[in-house]
């Protein structure tokens, strides 16, 4: 086939429009524009109009994959902030070796988790012509490992972070490898991590208290396509949580650390909190200081 046999590319503004609508509620799933393999949905508030639109809220799922499930949950935080939700999804067993967790670490084989959002972001800037240069990340379980290793290589594309009960962390250690510490960064990903963007970035870590009730242990021995992290950051979520918030803390990158009352390892349970930390960055009220939580959570002295 010919470049001028060549079917026309069409967009997410084709896509919409062919759904019956340009703006409102939620879309069909679109495959990403980078990677078809990959896709994505979105929540656009009904009441507003384009110019209205804040920003973009990228929220990315936990291994279960249940994003549909995430975007229904977040619509309520959209409409009220007036936020463009977009929730992406990263199948399992994308290179047929049973591997569920490949984009937890940014990158697998041939594909860059990374680079496939970012695309995924410029095609909705593009269709909402947004010119806000930063966007919103959160993402719970297994996505909560990646948007806090995303914004280590990216935070200059990132105005506030939400990292809710990821079951493994990557400290800031240059004395490990990825992906427990960052010592051999920039080898692996081709750009150093930018402890100093980080410190740019509103930032919240979340988990429910319950969460840490026993051991969670990490597979000592893993498949290559899967990195290894061991359990050096603590024996469960909410160690690990507490681990990687004192480990920015010695970077100087101020976070709020939320410790949810009662909760288990349960997305609905977290959706207050983090509201409250998305809502407040769209008030311009200030991040919670170093040593004390949100209204929901449990002081950082409070085991």
């Amino acid at each position: 086939m010919t470049e001028a046999t060549l079917p026309q590319q069409r967009g997410l503004t084709e896509v919409l429009r062919a759904g019956g609508r340009r703006w409102g509620g939620r879309s069909t799933t679109v495959a990403a524009r980078l990677d078809p393999r990959c896709s994505y949905c979105l929540f656009v508030p009904n009441e507003a109009v384009a110019e209205d639109f804040r920003n973009l809220l990228i929220y990315v799922h936990g291994e279960g994959r249940r994003f549909q499930y995430i975007l229904n949950a977040l619509a309520p935080l959209a409409k009220a902030c007036n936020y463009v939700l977009v929730c992406p999804l990263f199948p399992a067993n994308l290179l047929r070796d049973g591997n569920i967790a490949g984009y937890k670490y940014l990158r697998e084989g041939d594909i860059r988790y990374d680079l496939v959002l970012l695309d995924i972001v410029d095609e909705v800037r593009q269709a909402f012509a947004f010119r806000e240069p930063r966007f919103v990340l959160g993402g719970f379980s297994g996505g909560g490992q990646f948007c806090h290793r995303f914004a280590y290589f990216h935070p200059d594309q990132v105005s506030a972070l939400s990292v809710a009960a990821p079951g493994s962390v990557t400290l800031l250690d240059r004395s490990r490898s990825l992906w427990a510490g960052i010592a051999d960064g920039e080898t692996i990903m081709g750009r150093r991590v930018d402890v100093e963007g980080l410190r740019a970035i509103r930032l919240q870590l979340v988990v429910g208290e319950l969460d840490g009730a026993g051991d969670d242990p990490l597979p000592q021995a893993v498949p290559e396509t899967l990195p290894a992290t061991g359990n050096v950051a603590g024996a469960n979520r909410v160690e690990r949580l507490r681990s990687l918030w004192g480990s920015w803390q010695d970077n100087g990158i101020p976070a709020e650390l939320c410790v949810v009352p009662g909760a288990r390892h349960d997305f609905r349970m977290l959706v207050p909190s983090i509201s409250e930390f998305f809502e407040a960055g769209v008030n311009s009220r200030p991040p919670a200081p170093l040593d004390t939580m949100g209204s929901r959570g449990l002081p950082a002295t409070q085991k």
